[in-house]
Formats: C-alpha cells, structure tokens, sequence
C-alpha cells in the first residue's frame, strides 16, 4: 500500500517563500492496518524532542524547530534526502532544491535577487551531519519503503502572480497541495493508497476541489466532518483532510519538516541578501507585524535598486 503526506510552511507571512512538501511511502499491509511509521522506524526516528535522544526527529516541525536550534530539522530532512537518492553528500541549498523540486520552479526562485546564490554552500551552523547507520536502516527496513520526497516552493512574486488570477491565500495552497496530490495518483493509478493532508483553516467540504483537481476520476465522500473530511477515489483509494495531522502522521509530520526546513534555509538567504545592503538591519521570520518593520527599513534601498513591491512582499 501507498501512503503520503502533504503539509507547509509559510503560509502566513508577508515576506519569503510558500513552501508544499509531500512524502511518500509503501508499507506492507500490516503496518497500514496497524502499525505507524514511527513504531516501524522507532531504531532511528523519534517523535518526542530530547536532546540526549541522537534518533532522527519527526514531528510537527512547530515543535522541531524553536527559531534557534535549526539542527534536528536539517538532520532529519537530510538522512531522508540522502537514503531516497542513495546521495551521501547534499552540499548546499541548490543541490536539495535540485532533488525536491521541479527544474523550472528552480530556475523561477533564482530569479529573485536574493536567491541567485543558491549555490553557496550551507554554513557551518548547518553542516551536513548524515548518519550512515541510520541512511542504511531506513533503507533496509523490509515493511516500509521510501518512495517520493517532494517540495513546491512559491516566492513572493510567484505568489502574486497567482492571487492576481484571484486566488486568495487557501485556494493558493489547495492548487499546490494538489500538485502533489495528482502527482502521487498519476505515479500511483491501480494500487492501493491513503493520502493525508493537513486541513488549513475551517474548510470542511473539498469533493468539489477534487473533482476538479482529478477530472475524470470518481470521486465518493466517505464523511466531511470538522476532525476529518475523508474521500474514496476510484477502487481503493483515500484521500484524508484532517487538523493537526503533522502531530499525528508521520508522512505529513516529515512533510512538515521538508516543507519548514526549506523555508527556513530560503529565509537566511533572504536576510542575507538585504543585511548584506544595510549591515544595522535586523533579520526577519517574515510575519507581518516585523516584515512591515523590515521592509520600512529598506525603503531607501529598495528604490534606489528598483525592486518591485510584487517581487518581495506578498499582496495577501
């Protein structure tokens, strides 16, 4: 059986990239019925945050990451990468880019200054640790394998590119969410497979959405439900919208972790580019209130180097 899941980071600030990630598995049936991902791989993930605990953590990247201590999401994120693409060494930012994303939403995230230097090699502060037991036993494990680690990234420009065809901020994360979603069904068609998606916001109904996401497919509401909104696709297959599903599924909570890690990595590139110009500025995490503060300090340069409103700073 196929499982997946899809989860952000990203969707509520004004400054900074829209980041989708989606992780994919095959698991035999007795861990779909009754096992988690997390009791499969316990000899080297954990879901509970210790510092004394060396097990790669898993989690609701909320919880994984406090703003200072970026190390359990990078070695997490990066153990994963390396036992999908037999890659031991993912030497900067670009390099992971190139095995998440798509090669033209690569090329379109360059184009914004701040991100043309993706090449650099990630700092000392997140230097490669991979753990080469824990590479071998996650790919070894016999009952679950990995099958897909996927990203969408979204930069400011790109994003008012879309809320310019009148998408507002939900509709522009169900659109991403559901390239990974058609995605993992046209890779998978005739086998078995649940797709969990954390539910955003209050939205409880999305047949509709996939209907018109999976033109052609039968698409049968199991329930729709504030906990779980929950649709049979074709034969046998799930798709499941459910709140706070990075702290109960492991696919999604590692898709949480993509999804923040990367953005977080986007973010220092960010900060870098603009202090770079102005040294007495102080970073950002790009929420409303403090991008507000950010960009009012950057006035001067921004105008002096002519960079467009559209390109940095988000219109919803």
């Amino acid at each position: 059986m196929i499982i997946a899941g899809i989860d952000e980071a990203g969707l509520g600030p004004k400054l900074g990239p829209l980041v989708v990630s989606a992780t994919v598995f095959r698991v035999d049936d007795s861990v779909a019925d009754t096992t988690s991902l997390w009791d499969v791989y316990s000899h080297t993930t954990t879901r509970e945050r210790n510092r004394k605990d060396p097990r790669l953590l898993v989690t609701d990247s909320k919880i994984a990451y406090s703003g200072k201590n970026i190390n359990p999401l990078k070695n997490t994120v990066l153990n994963f990468t390396a036992t999908l693409h037999r890659s031991p060494v993912i030497s900067n930012i670009h390099d992971l880019l190139q095995l998440l994303c798509a090669e033209n939403e690569v090329c379109e995230i360059m184009q914004s200054p701040w991100f043309k230097n993706l090449k650099h090699t990630i700092s000392n502060s997140e230097s490669i640790q991979l753990n080469t037991d824990y590479i071998q036993h996650l790919a070894d494990t016999t009952s679950a394998e990995i099958l897909q680690l996927r990203s969408s990234v979204q930069t400011a420009a790109m994003l008012n590119n879309l809320f310019m065809q009148n998408l507002n901020k939900s509709e522009v994360l169900l659109q991403q969410s559901g390239k990974h979603i058609r995605h993992i069904i046209d890779t998978f068609p005739d086998e078995p497979l649940r797709i969990v998606v954390d539910k955003q916001g209050g939205k409880t109904y999305y047949a509709a959405y996939l209907m018109d996401l999976l033109a052609g497919k039968w698409i049968e509401p199991i329930h729709e439900r504030a906990n779980s909104s929950l649709y049979k696709i074709g034969t046998d297959q799930y798709i499941e919208f459910i709140p706070k599903a990075d702290q109960r599924e492991f696919t999604v909570a590692l898709a949480s972790m993509f999804s923040k890690f990367l953005r977080e990595l986007l973010m220092d590139e960010f900060n870098h580019f603009f202090i770079s110009k102005n040294p007495t500025l102080k970073p950002t995490a790009g929420y409303p209130e403090d991008a507000r503060r950010f960009i009012d300090e950057l006035t001067e340069f921004l105008d002096h180097a002519k960079i467009a409103p559209h390109n940095i700073w988000r219109e919803r």
